[in-house]
């Protein structure tokens, strides 16, 4: 029985390829037994699947989705000859990851991230699930050996899958600054806020006087003001700045004894999933889900004057987890985040808590500088092992030049290689 197995070049720069990047490997045949070859090819594709399972009482209805995002296939080898026992038989190939899918939403209704007419940028490899629900987004390789027939209905073929990982990148060194403003006004109508009286308790006839003239009380009136950005990226901190403003002209007390504090501020990040499935009626099979993670919890050890606006930043705003993967929309995967900011703040000896969301957040992957593109490698430098004599292996490439001979034939190891 002959054995074929995918080996694979590593990537530059870690176990993810990134777009453009080119895939580079061998397909190696062996037998322990003469072995006839009919025809070798080895294909790189992608593709989501989705799952989602309906319940209706005891009964279950599945329904699956798939959408292909790209095949590219190459024939290396195609004709008639005999695998000798004992030796391997290598044959180059190379692909060049793509940019974009080949598959748009045609075919999907309801469908409103896409235009049928305009196909996308490759997801992210990923898997989900939620409950009996699931998608996932795969690049495999894939090598196809075809074995001539024993007989005018049998054929014989042997597969071999191997999967490669992708990640999408950000070629913009430079981020949109562009911040969005939250604002929330608060106010404050105390005794407290008279000047020397922000520390001490009151009287009880300062609190009779506070519960039945309240529209006499010192009122200090201000806003909440958050500033976060409308795109974030992977591994980066997020900038955002909060900070008061005192309404003087509205106010009756002092500004100097209207000292605002921060007590906590909390940031999350909320993702957001939808998986579809094709229905034959009716539209198409939806699910949606939300996970929260929280990415920034702050309490300072002692009260806080705002005074102005603060950065973020110089309080320690980790990094935006790599976990949380960019935000991509596939034909029928996509995720997509908003973010939440809860500020916790403190006036005369009162505290006002204070949500703000921005309900959709890009996020960006990270930036790779590519200043020259990758070179491909020159495969007809490359040796093809096997005495194939005068059957080599035919390398036919992605790019324009036509197909080439590779290298020469030269007596391979009788080693067995592990399988």
């Amino acid at each position: 029985m002959a054995i074929i197995e995918i080996h694979l070049i590593p990537p530059r720069g870690g176990a993810h390829y990134l777009p453009g990047d080119p895939v580079i490997g061998n397909v190696m045949l062996y037998s322990k037994k003469d072995e006839g070859v009919g025809k070798i090819t080895v294909s790189l594709r992608g593709k989501c699947k989705t799952r989602i399972v309906r319940r209706q009482g005891n009964r279950r209805r599945f329904y699956k989705g798939v959408a292909s995002l790209f095949e590219l296939t190459t024939i290396l080898y195609t004709g008639h000859y005999t695998l000798r026992a004992g030796q391997r038989y290598l044959w180059p190939f190379q692909f060049i990851f793509p940019t974009r899918s080949a598959s748009t939403a045609a075919g999907w209704r309801d469908c409103p991230f896409f235009s049928s007419a305009q196909s996308q940028f490759l997801p992210p490899s990923c898997e989900f699930r939620h409950g009996s629900d699931w998608g996932y987004v795969h690049y495999k390789l894939k090598a196809v050996l075809n074995l001539p027939a024993q007989g005018p209905l049998l054929t014989r073929n042997h597969k071999v899958s191997r999967g490669v990982l992708f990640s999408t990148i950000r070629e913009e060194e430079v981020v949109d600054p562009h911040m969005i403003r939250f604002i929330r006004e608060c106010q404050r109508a105390t005794l407290r806020l008279k000047p020397g009286h922000e520390e001490r308790r009151l009287k009880p006839k300062e609190s009779l006087y506070s519960l039945l003239h309240p529209s006499r009380l010192p009122r200090s009136i201000f806003r909440i003001e958050l500033d976060v950005p409308k795109f974030a990226v992977v591994g980066a901190r997020l900038p955002m700045f909060v900070g008061i403003t005192h309404q003087a002209d509205e106010s009756t007390a002092p500004v100097s004894s209207s000292t605002v504090h921060l007590k906590r501020c909390q940031v999350f990040m909320t993702t957001k999933t939808m998986i579809r499935c094709p229905r034959i009626f009716f539209g198409d099979e939806i699910r949606k889900w939300t996970s929260r993670t929280k990415i920034f919890d702050f309490k300072p050890p002692s009260s806080l004057p705002l005074n102005g606006h603060i950065d973020l930043q110089n309080l320690g705003v980790p990094n935006i987890s790599a976990a949380l993967q960019p935000e991509f929309f596939a034909v029928c995967i996509s995720r997509w985040y908003s973010l939440t900011v809860k500020v916790t703040i403190a006036c005369a000896k009162k505290q006002y808590s204070r949500k703000f969301k921005l309900k959709d957040i890009t996020l960006l992957p990270s930036y790779v500088k590519r200043s020259d593109p990758r070179p491909l490698v020159q495969v007809a430098d490359a040796e093809a092992e096997g005495n194939l004599d005068e059957f080599l292996p035919q390398y036919q490439s992605l790019s324009p030049p036509p197909p080439s001979t590779v290298g020469t034939s030269r007596k391979a190891t009788t080693q067995e290689p592990a399988v």
